[in-house]
């Protein structure tokens, strides 16, 4: 790993006492993030309870979305409570002893359904400087964690968000955030299905063409592309869509054996690789899903 700066590592780690950030730490959180996330939250809730004058209860803008949040998680109503004591109880106890995926998931869902835009947005700005601070292997984009395995790979995966919202590509973007949700979720064959659809998506909104091949084409006639590079996606293309691969059910166990590195590697390469067809593309055609 690069070096990092001295103002971003405490004493200790400058010193060896404690570790250094791990960028590729997926599959993990750290003591001190979780801490971060559990106070972020709370002061959420707090804020939200002193904007609208209560002491005991939640606020307007978490209330509704805490009750929410458990009821679709099977806990009966009667075992759900409002006030701010218990709350702060469960969510501390979560975020101490739950595993990553569970902490992540929870906290994707409260910037996805807060009931106010205002607090959903502090809460979400508060959220993403922890990750980002902490060098955390997620990072929170348009209310969907992401796995990030590098800074390299994190820029990429914003310049293809921004790529495919300033060209108006819905779609692709789409396909890109939930391929990024099913990874840290590890679901890694959904993970790499909806990359390569990202792709798809892209090059078939901006020329119209029915099929990955033919967009690549087309694109290639309007801006030189390498055969090399352009068989290759065909390829990849390929391996995700033959009878036996990786957009099929596995039926057997020669199934597609789609792995954490196979996952992680499509995704950044998507991503990596719409924001190359962005830039050299036509105009947007169509918006396929």
């Amino acid at each position: 790993m690069a070096d990092l700066p001295r103002s971003q590592i405490s004493f200790e780690q400058a010193e060896g006492v404690q570790p250094l950030p791990q960028q590729m730490a997926l599959g993990t959180l750290s003591r001190p993030l979780r801490a971060l996330l559990c106070d972020a939250t709370l002061n959420s809730i707090k804020a939200d309870m002193a904007a609208d004058g209560r002491r005991v209860n939640l606020g307007p803008g978490w209330e509704s979305t805490f009750r929410r949040y458990f009821l679709e998680r099977g806990v009966f109503p009667n075992k759900i409570s409002v006030e701010f004591k218990y709350v702060s109880s469960v969510l501390s106890e979560i975020f101490d002893k739950s595993t990553y995926a569970a902490i992540l998931g929870m906290v994707e869902f409260f910037a996805r359904n807060l009931a106010s835009a205002k607090v959903r947005v502090s809460y979400v700005n508060a959220v993403s400087t922890h990750l980002e601070r902490q060098a955390c292997a997620y990072r929170l984009i348009d209310g969907s964690i992401l796995p990030v395995a590098s800074p390299e790979e994190g820029q990429a995966i914003y310049q293809a968000m921004d790529s495919l919202a300033a060209r108006g590509l819905s779609g692709a973007r789409g396909h890109l955030l939930r391929a990024g949700s099913a990874l840290t979720a590890a679901e890694h064959a959904d993970s790499i299905r909806e990359s390569i659809h990202a792709v798809e998506s892209t090059a078939r909104a901006l020329t119209g063409k029915g099929s990955l091949r033919e967009a690549l084409n087309e694109i290639a006639a309007i801006h030189p592309m390498h055969p090399a590079l352009k068989e290759g996606l065909n390829r990849i293309y390929g391996y995700t869509n033959d009878a036996n691969g990786i957009r099929h059910p596995i039926v057997s166990e020669d199934g597609p054996q789609a792995g954490e590195d196979e996952a992680l590697f499509m995704f950044g390469a998507c991503a990596s690789f719409i924001t190359y067809l962005a830039r050299i593309g036509p105009k947007p055609a169509t918006q396929p899903l």
